[in-house]
């Protein structure tokens, strides 16, 4: 199946620093089943509490040409198959090698390290990635993109 047939899209990371709000600190107590605050009180008891932190917060965004792109997702060619569509089928994420992709995003494997895969060609219609790509969960499909085209294992 051709990949611009499962909806293929190129994508880059893009970080920016914002100020954002999160939980304030609060530790899981496994015991009780809820979240503690350092005082002994629950979260819920100490109000739900939030703080505002500055810090990097990351975007997808699309990108039309390979030499922009950090990776390329597709819809999965195994749901598209089961699904007669993209209805109800998943996307598959693929970061490339060598493109600087940050660390702290994109796809990990089962040690949480992050996996990228190389990558040659100059569009969509004649991409080729390098190894295999597995999905880990979900459907676990296992395949390549080679010369645009995406096979199944």
């Amino acid at each position: 199946m051709k990949l611009i047939e499962l909806e293929a899209e190129f994508y880059r990371y893009e970080t920016k620093i914002e100020e954002v709000t999160v939980v304030a600190e609060a530790v899981w107590d496994q015991a009780r089943s809820c979240y503690m605050m350092p005082d002994g009180r629950t979260y819920e008891e100490a109000g739900s509490p939030t703080k505002k932190v500055t810090r990097p917060v990351h975007y997808l965004r699309r990108v039309q040409t390979l030499p922009q792109a950090h990776g390329v997702s597709f819809l999965c060619p195994k749901c598209f198959q089961t699904n007669k569509g993209a209805i109800g089928t998943h996307g598959v994420p693929v970061d490339f090698k060598g493109r600087g992709v940050p660390d702290e995003c994109g796809i990990r494997n089962r040690e949480g390290q992050p996996v990228r895969w190389g990558v040659s060609g100059s569009s969509l219609y004649d991409l080729s990635t390098t190894p295999s790509i597995l999905m880990l969960s979900g459907c676990a499909w296992h395949g390549y993109i080679t010369n645009g085209e995406v096979t199944t294992i």
